[in-house]
């Protein structure tokens, strides 16, 4: 529904002569909302992917168990940068598949909805040009052989195979605590308890600026700041299974 939120409605009765529909559920308001462009329903129709069309939303999993009462239960993006988009969506069996605009392809493992895990990414658009419409635009995941497709506006078609290793049986053996500290911070920030699920790092600024990159990390690692101005960052941590983003403050 644009920026008018999400609908269902029942077209069952409508022909030519009759325009008759009944709205059966709807969520006008939900978090992160802005205009609400595409969206996937699960197999079984319990559950809906859908993404906003607006720089810095996520995407969200709505439970349709009640259309009376429908709820998001997860949110969750690339979180690449402040101004990420997801643009187009597709869900086979419990993987999601989305075409990022700028941060590419991206799956998830949806087998428990109200916790997506990434499975696995892909940027196919190197620029930083978030502020735009750029980059992959459609995704499809239904050829027989498995194989993945993915359309990019500036960069052109590309096929993926994905190895759809379970994150959740490794990350079993360890700790899913990683913590930055100190935080606001003006000299060295330690990143602490990595474990080394993590092999590459990112340091974005407000403006959505790379401004460090690094594709070594170390258990307990330990980042000279001292050089960055001050502000607002955000901290991205990238593995083989997983990344997380967080916010940090250089004063």
């Amino acid at each position: 529904g644009g920026y008018d939120g999400f609908f269902i409605v029942d077209f069952s009765q409508t022909t030519p002569e009759n325009q008759y529909h009944q709205v059966l559920g709807s969520l006008p308001t939900y978090p992160d909302q802005g205009y609400n462009h595409s969206g996937w329903l699960t197999a079984d129709g319990n559950y809906y992917v859908m993404a906003d069309e607006t720089w810095g939303m996520r995407m969200k999993m709505l439970d349709l168990s009640d259309f009376s009462n429908i709820e998001v239960i997860s949110l969750f993006g690339s979180e690449v940068d402040s101004n990420s988009i997801p643009h187009n969506q597709i869900i086979r069996g419990d993987y999601l598949y989305t075409a990022y605009y700028h941060d590419g392809l991206y799956v998830h493992d949806i087998s428990e909805p109200s916790q997506p895990i990434l499975l696995a990414y892909y940027d196919t658009f190197l620029p930083n040009h978030h502020d735009s419409y750029m980059g992959a635009w459609g995704v499809y995941p239904f050829l027989p052989s498995g194989k993945i497709l993915l359309s990019d506006m500036q960069t052109g078609l590309y096929v993926f195979t994905v190895t759809y290793d379970n994150p959740l049986n490794m990350e079993a053996n360890f700790s899913n605590d990683i913590s930055l500290f100190p935080n606001p911070a003006n000299d060295f920030l330690t990143i602490a308890n990595t474990h080394f699920i993590y092999n590459s790092m990112q340091l974005i600024d407000i403006n959505g600026k790379s401004v460090f990159k690094s594709d070594l990390i170390h258990q307990n690692h330990k980042l000279d700041i001292s050089k960055y101005s001050p502000g607002i960052y955000s901290l991205r941590l990238r593995g083989k299974h997983k990344s997380k983003s967080f916010k940090l403050i250089i004063e």
